[in-house]
């Protein structure tokens, strides 16, 4: 399986970012090799439509489940569409959010976490 965590900082503890199409990092792990590619959202900082555009590069990037803390409605769309699971998690870092993954503690989004964001970029 496929993996795209959000992801906030590169260093080593990674920590997981909240936001799913803002986020400044999507980490992408085989759970199967625990090969691991963090790839810069060169998408965060869009005008809008951040969500459906970040959710269309995570499926391109061949990912079948997704782990964030909250994911807006139009996000949420599409990848419920492109069958991608999605699992949201108050853990702090990658690893840890890994570890709930693996033990089968994260909940499963059956819906969208909460409004869509329209505009306006990520805190620095």
């Amino acid at each position: 399986m496929r993996l795209c965590i959000t992801t906030a900082t590169t260093e080593a503890p990674a920590r997981l970012d909240r936001r799913f199409g803002r986020s400044p990092f999507l980490t992408f792990v085989d759970t199967e090799t625990n090969e691991t590619q963090i790839e810069e959202n060169s998408l965060a900082d869009g005008a809008s439509g951040v969500g459906a555009q970040v959710a269309q590069l995570v499926a391109q990037r061949g990912a079948t489940a997704v782990i964030t803390g909250q994911i807006g409605p139009s996000a949420f769309a599409v990848l419920d569409a492109a069958e991608i699971a999605t699992y949201t998690t108050t853990a702090t870092t990658v690893a840890e959010a890994l570890t709930l993954f693996r033990e089968g503690r994260l909940d499963s989004a059956q819906a969208p976490t909460g409004p869509g964001h329209h505009g306006g970029s990520r805190p620095r």
